[in-house]
C-alpha cells in the first residue's frame, strides 16, 4: 500500500477521535440537573434546603455557579468549586474547603448527560469509617436567562484542590505526623493526630486544648485557608484562637502521608493543647 493511503486511513481513524476532542469542552458547559444534591448535608435522601443544590452551571475555564443559592452562599460555594476534563471523564467539585462532593462523571452520553459517581468531602471526623460515595447523573437542562450575569466567584484553586487529590486519613497507608526533630512553638504543650477512638468533641481535660482540621501538603506545610476549630472548651478560645493557630501551624513541619510510597495531600484533625492562659 503508498505511503499515502497509509497516512489516509490513519487521519481518518483519527478524525472521530479529534472532532470528539474538539466538541467535548463546548458540551460540558451549560446548565445541568443533578439527580442528588451536592451540598453540604450528604444525606442519601434529599431534605428541602439541598434542593437549590441539584441546579448546577458549568462555564468555560472551569468554573462552577449554583444559581439557586443565595449570593453569599453561591459566592461561598463558587469560590472552590471547579470542572476539568481527566481523559475520558469529567471532574466536578462543588466544594466550599469543608464541605461538598467530588464527582467523576463519564462523558459518552454528551451532549445530554453525564454519569458517574460523587464522593462526599466533609469536615466531620468519624473514626474508622472511608467516604460516603453516591452515584449521580447529570441531566441537561433549561438555563434561566438572569444565569449569564451572576458573577463568577471561582479563584484559582490550591494543588490540592484541583489535578492532584486530597486524601482522608483512613485512605492512605501511613498519615501525615510532626516530623522527625520538629520544634514545637512556643506556648504549645503537644500536637498530635486526632486519635481513631476519639471524638472531635470529647471534653479534654485541659480547658486550652482545641481540635482542628486542616490540610498537610505533600511538602510537609499546613495549609490552613480551610482551617476549622472543630472542639475548643470555652467559647472565648473557639472565637479567638483560629486565627492564632493558622499562624501557629505555619511554622511546624510535618511528615507528609504517603500512598505508594509518594508522599500526599492529607486531610488533618489534630488535638493540639497550649499553655494554659487566664
Amino acid at each position: 500500500m503508498p505511503l499515502w493511503a497509509i497516512f489516509a486511513l490513519l487521519l481518518s481513524a483519527m478524525s472521530p477521535a479529534m472532532a470528539q476532542s474538539r466538541v467535548r469542552v463546548p458540551a460540558v458547559t451549560g446548565c445541568w440537573e443533578a439527580s442528588r444534591p451536592l451540598g453540604p448535608t450528604g444525606g442519601a435522601l434529599a431534605v428541602p434546603r439541598d434542593a437549590p443544590y441539584t441546579t448546577i452551571v458549568l462555564r468555560d475555564s472551569g468554573r462552577v455557579v449554583l444559581p439557586r443559592l443565595g449570593a453569599r452562599e453561591r459566592a461561598s460555594w463558587g469560590a472552590r468549586s471547579y470542572w476539568q476534563l481527566r481523559g475520558d471523564s469529567v471532574e466536578l467539585t462543588v466544594f466550599t474547603g469543608l464541605q461538598g462532593w467530588n464527582a467523576r462523571l463519564a462523558v459518552r452520553d454528551l451532549p445530554r448527560s453525564m454519569a458517574g459517581h460523587a464522593t462526599y468531602l466533609t469536615d466531620a471526623v468519624v473514626a474508622n469509617m472511608a467516604p460516603m460515595r453516591a452515584a449521580v447523573t447529570l441531566a441537561r437542562t433549561s438555563c434561566e436567562p438572569e444565569w449569564s450575569a451572576l458573577p463568577i466567584t471561582t479563584r484559582l484553586p490550591r494543588s490540592w484542590e484541583r489535578g492532584e487529590p486530597m486524601y482522608f486519613e483512613s485512605q492512605v497507608e501511613r498519615p501525615a505526623a510532626l516530623a522527625a526533630g520538629a520544634r514545637l512553638p512556643n506556648g504549645v504543650l503537644s500536637m498530635r493526630p486526632l486519635g481513631r477512638d476519639e471524638m472531635s468533641n470529647a471534653v479534654p481535660e485541659r480547658p486550652e486544648v482545641v481540635v482542628v482540621q486542616f490540610v498537610v501538603l505533600s511538602n510537609g506545610r499546613a495549609d490552613t485557608t480551610a482551617l476549622k476549630v472543630l472542639y475548643a472548651q470555652r467559647e472565648r478560645v473557639l472565637a479567638a484562637v483560629q486565627d492564632e493557630l493558622a499562624s501557629l501551624l505555619s511554622t511546624v513541619r510535618f511528615a507528609p502521608a504517603m500512598v505508594g510510597g509518594q508522599a500526599v495531600h492529607q486531610l488533618a484533625a489534630w488535638r493540639i493543647e497550649r499553655v494554659l492562659r487566664h
